[in-house]
């Protein structure tokens, strides 16, 4: 499994990186880590769907389905097949890792210390030399892992960084699974749907 951040810090005491090792075992960690992720990454794997009209409909619908970002939590508990088939053709965690995100689901611990919410995307006004120009802004979700809320909720103290990059990359699946049963929509060749959004995913940008 690949790993997007590797920087370690501390917010109480200084970096111990010379006693942490890259199997999980740290004792340092990033306090909080954000992702932002543009909507048209997560939305690419809808070029599968070779009906036009019905992309088009599939990717309207799916912008309607942001402002319900919450109910995926509540809806992940539908899907726990397919994030383990998700995992294992692409992202390759620990299966334990699906069974914790699935269980913190269902019984709402998940709340505690993964967040996420939807930028809309503005237009905004830049200075070019004398003259301005307005500039339309992305639409991005940001998700949020708080590492230090996820051990002392879960009781998990090592490999916090593999669940908080898995998290993400479940989220996004479910978030679009459940709109594809709401539509009545088969995933298109699900192992190329499967890997279409897992590289999308991997593009995340991330602060710690």
């Amino acid at each position: 499994m690949e790993y997007p951040l590797r920087t370690l810090t501390k917010s109480s005491n200084l970096l111990n990186i010379y006693n942490d090792d890259i199997e999980g075992n740290y004792c340092s960690i990033v306090e909080e880590t954000s992702c932002c992720l543009k909507v048209s990454n997560i939305t690419y794997p809808f070029t599968l769907i070779k009906n036009q009209e019905k992309r088009k409909t599939v990717s309207k619908s799916f912008k309607g389905r942001l402002s319900y970002l919450n109910d995926v939590f509540l809806e992940a508990g539908l899907y726990e097949q397919q994030l383990q088939q998700y995992n294992n053709k692409c992202l390759n965690a620990r299966r334990a890792i699906v069974t914790q995100f699935v269980n913190d689901c269902r019984t709402g611990t998940i709340a505690g210390y993964f967040t996420v919410q939807h930028n809309t995307g503005k237009n905004r006004t830049f200075k070019n030399g004398i003259s301005e120009q307005k500039k339309t802004v992305g639409q991005n979700i940001i998700l949020t892992f708080n590492n230090e809320r996820f051990i002392s909720l879960t009781g998990i103290t090592t490999g916090w960084d593999e669940y908080a990059t898995a998290y993400r990359h479940f989220f996004c699946l479910v978030l679009i699974l459940s709109l594809f049963e709401q539509m009545g929509i088969n995933i298109p060749k699900p192992e190329k749907f499967y890997y279409r959004l897992n590289k999308k995913v991997k593009l995340s940008v991330l602060s710690g």
